[in-house]
């Protein structure tokens, strides 16, 4: 048997609440548990953590801290490996949906110890080159955007001694990796390794939070009345139209789209924006630099143009 049947992969949007767990829970056999990875990323305390996902304080506390090999200042805000109780999954369940840094694990119970030791392992990720990079597989944007990009042999890898591994994206979909009920009892050892072409893919699925945090620093206003699916929807539409425009640099299609967000949307089809647009494709010159030769005159002017035929800039 191929190593792909031995995981399958799947993808399926809950129909609600109930549907979502109901996914969580299924085909974890009765000498199995689930776990969660749960991320202390941007969180002001563990006691906020875990009220928000109906954990006991305690149980977060006393979580294995997955990042226990890095330095203090990686370890404090760590993910933290620990046991879901029945309680625990409706407020996992919501937690999951809402986008949170959240991950849950079925795995044999007389292999805990194992699945935490390959989890600390696989936070260091070694790259084509030979050198080591912090591979945030608790993020469910990094798990979700990188699941489709494995070959079979990986995705053993990656699982190692768990039995399924599930995360959401921004959109609410969830995502499963899962052994086959006849593959449940083997294991991997193998390093999970990815080649230069799939961290490369990973690296623009995953542009579009980039360009996010950017536009929020530009100005909070921009995204702040769209959702999270919302935010990467539209932002992974206004990417593709920069790739139209031949532009291919990541900060080239960033600044791109920060404008897009800032300007009425004819703003890439006249104007000096426009013109920017060709003269970068005409030269093969960066779009970053091509804008910043606009100098205010041309601006100004038009501004008033636009102001004119009624738009705000």
């Amino acid at each position: 048997m191929s190593a792909r049947a031995r995981v399958a992969l799947e993808r399926y949007v809950p129909t609600s609440h109930s549907d979502l767990l109901a996914r969580l829970t299924a085909d974890c056999p009765d000498d199995h548990a689930l776990y969660a990875i749960v991320s202390l990323d941007h969180a002001e305390s563990e006691a906020d953590v875990a009220q928000a996902l109906g954990l006991a304080e305690q149980t977060l506390v006393n979580g294995i801290n997955l990042y226990s090999a890095f330095s203090a200042e990686f370890r404090r805000t760590g993910p933290r490996l620990v046991p879901l109780l029945a309680a625990n999954l409706f407020a996992i369940g919501a937690a999951m949906q809402e986008g949170r840094d959240l991950a849950v694990i079925c795995v044999a119970l007389n292999q805990v110890d194992s699945l935490a030791t390959h989890l600390q392992r696989l936070g260091r990720q070694t790259q084509p080159d030979g050198g080591r990079l912090l591979f945030r597989f608790q993020d469910p944007l990094v798990l979700s955007n990188l699941l489709p990009l494995l070959r079979g042999d990986q995705l053993v890898s990656l699982l190692g001694p768990a039995s399924r591994w599930a995360v959401t994206d921004p959109c609410g979909t969830l995502h499963i990796a899962a052994r086959t009920p006849h593959e449940l009892r083997t294991r991997s050892d193998s390093e999970l390794r990815l080649d230069a072409r799939q961290l490369e893919s990973l690296s623009a699925a995953l542009h579009p939070g980039t360009v996010i945090l950017q536009a929020n620093e530009v100005d909070s206003t921009l995204l702040a009345d769209k959702t999270k699916c919302a935010q990467w929807t539209l932002i992974r539409q206004r990417s593709d139209r920069a790739r139209g425009h031949g532009l291919r640099t990541d900060e080239d299609i960033a600044l791109f789209v920060v404008l897009s967000l800032q300007l009425p949307d004819s703003f890439d089809r006249s104007g000096p924006i426009a013109e920017a647009l060709a003269r970068s494709q005409a030269k093969h010159a960066s779009f970053g630099d091509e804008v910043d030769e606009i100098d205010s005159e041309e601006w100004e002017q038009w501004q008033q143009a636009l102001e004119l035929e009624g738009h705000q800039m």
